[in-house]
């Protein structure tokens, strides 16, 4: 049993270092195995943890029924949802067994048994807590304690491997929400001054500014047809003056 629990550690990546491997067949043959069990336990994990999903989906929806009269809060409905949904797992896969190892683990207080559970579920694996290094009264409770264990080490880290997915995909969402700059959600420029500027601003805005263009350029044609309207009439009146002077002469 206790080969078995070690090749768990293996695939299973935690690693505890409780148990060493001293021949080089052993060694060699550890490197296969991780090699080939750590990628066949992944798709395993992948598949319990779309079970887990399905029954935090479940309670989702039954908090959702119950808190119907909130339908016009959506925001708060979520985050009660997601309270209650965070705490009864914490409570499955930390609190609950935590428990269980500072009542088995006869030196362990209940610090040190919770913080064997997050450093065992998040794959860390120091190796200074190991809780099945302490035998059991009996061969039948020595097993049967292991065998917890693994159902324990298995389902739990499928729930960690959610809440890590769920802390990088909001860091993602920060991340872009930075990178978008001064845009909201709503696709609505943002002014320095911290007024939103609509689409419909925005085509005024044009529009405007079109205007004020097309009334520059009228300007600037009418000046130009004065200006050639003065110059013909002086044109005009020195040709007028010219003309006495050239009958006088005649």
């Amino acid at each position: 049993m206790e080969a078995l629990f070690f090749c768990l550690t293996i695939v299973t990546t935690i690693g505890y270092g409780h148990v060493q491997i001293t021949t080089d067949a052993g060694k060699i043959f550890c490197c296969f195995y991780a090699l080939f069990g750590i990628p066949i336990t992944l798709t395993m994990l992948a598949a319990i943890g779309g079970k887990l999903a399905d029954g935090n989906r479940f309670l989702e929806d039954l908090v959702k029924k119950r808190l119907a009269f909130l339908k016009k809060h959506p925001d708060t409905i979520r985050f009660v949802n997601i309270f209650i949904v965070t705490t009864v797992n914490l409570g499955v896969f930390f609190f609950l067994p935590a428990y269980v190892f500072s009542c088995l683990e006869t030196e362990w207080s209940y610090l040190d048994a919770l913080y064997y559970a997050f450093i065992t579920l998040s794959t860390v694996g120091f190796g200074d807590y190991v809780a099945t290094l302490e035998p059991r009264p009996t061969y039948a409770q020595n097993i049967a304690y292991k065998i917890g264990i693994f159902c324990w080490i298995m389902t739990g880290l499928c729930f960690l491997a959610s809440v890590f997915d769920l802390l990088v995909e909001e860091m993602k969402g920060i991340e872009d929400r930075i990178k978008e700059g001064m845009t909201t959600p709503s696709g609505e420029a943002v002014l320095d001054n911290g007024e939103e500027m609509t689409d419909k601003d925005t085509e005024q805005e044009i529009e405007g500014q079109t205007k004020k263009d097309t009334n520059q350029e009228e300007g600037m044609s009418l000046r130009a047809r004065t200006s050639k309207t003065a110059v013909s009439s002086a044109e005009m009146e020195e040709t007028e003056t010219c003309l006495p002077d050239k009958e006088k002469h005649a």
